[in-house]
C-alpha cells in the first residue's frame, strides 16, 4: 500500500496503509502490546518462548520504508510518528531486559542474527545510534565469527531439518545488518574476521546453490521457493 501511494499517488492506499498502522500500533482499544510475552506459546508446556521474537524480524527489513513512505506522502502525521517511536521504544527496552527477550539474544543461529537486526533497527529508529553501533560492533561481529565458516557455509544451519532455507535466511539477515551499518557507521560488509570470515563469502557460498548450478545435498523437508535467495542477491550486488 505505502508502494503504491509513492508510485502511482494512490491517496487511498496511502490512507489505508496508515488506518492499518494505527489499529495496529496505536489505537488504545486495538494496539498490539509491545511484548511478545506468548510468542510461539506451546498450550500446557509454556506461555511464550524467546524463539518467538523472530516472528517480528520483518519489522526491521519491512516496516520502516512503509513509514518513511508514508511520512513523504502526507499520511503518516507527525502525531502518529511519534507514537510509533514510543511504541519501538518500549519493545526495544522489553527485547534488550525480558527474559524472553535475552533468551533470544543468546540464540546462536538465524535467531541471533535476527535478534540483531530488531534491536539495532528499533534503536536506530528512536533515535538511539549509539545503542544501534554497539550492538553491530560487540554482537553481530561475534556472530559472524561463530556462524560463518573461513568457506562462507553456515554449519549451525546447515544441520536443521530446513537448511536451505535457514542458511539462505541467516544470510540475507547478515545482509541486512550490513546495510543497515551502512546508514549508521559500522561497516559490517567488509569486516573480516583473522581467519577470513565474511558476510559476502556466506552469499557466495550460497549463490550456485541459489541459481541450480549446484544440487542442495543437506536435508530440506520443505519445498524450496522458486525466488530464494533473491534479497541477499540485491544486497550483494548493492555492496559489490
Amino acid at each position: 500500500m505505502a508502494a503504491a501511494a509513492k508510485r502511482f499517488k494512490d491517496r487511498d492506499a496511502g490512507a489505508a496503509a496508515v488506518r492499518k498502522i494505527r489499529v495496529f500500533f496505536l489505537d488504545k482499544e486495538t494496539a498490539m502490546n509491545p511484548n511478545l510475552n506468548f510468542g510461539q506459546a506451546i498450550p500446557g508446556r509454556c506461555a511464550g518462548r524467546g524463539i518467538g521474537l523472530i516472528d517480528t524480524r520483518f519489522f526491521a527489513n519491512r516496516l520502516f520504508d512503509a513509514f518513511a513512505i508514508l511520512e513523504r506522502t502526507g499520511d503518516l502525521t507527525a502525531e502518529d510518528l511519534t507514537g510509533l517511536k514510543v511504541w519501538f521504544a518500549r519493545y526495544l527496552d522489553w527485547m534488550m531486559t525480558s527474559s524472553i527477550g535475552l533468551d533470544e539474544q543468546d540464540e546462536h543461529n538465524n535467531h541471533g542474527t535476527a535478534y540483531d537486526l530488531q534491536a539495532a533497527t528499533y534503536a536506530h529508529f528512536v533515535g538511539k545510534d549509539d545503542l544501534a553501533r554497539k550492538i553491530l560492533e560487540n554482537d553481530t561481529k561475534k556472530r559472524m565469527a561463530s556462524q560463518i565458516q573461513p568457506d562462507g557455509s553456515q554449519p549451525h544451519e546447515l544441520a536443521r531439518t530446513r537448511s536451505f532455507t535457514y542458511a539462505t535466511m541467516n544470510a540475507t539477515l547478515f545482509c541486512e545488518l550490513a546495510l543497515l551499518g551502512e546508514k549508521i557507521g559500522v561497516d559490517l560488509w567488509c569486516y573480516e574476521t583473522s581467519d577470513g570470515r565474511l558476510i559476502k563469502k556466506a552469499v557466495e557460498w550460497l549463490i550456485p546453490y541459489w541459481h541450480g548450478d549446484r544440487p542442495w545435498t543437506h536435508q530440506q523437508i520443505t519445498p524450496i521457493p522458486k525466488d530464494i535467495g533473491r534479497d541477499a542477491l540485491a544486497i550483494y550486488q548493492h555492496f559489490t
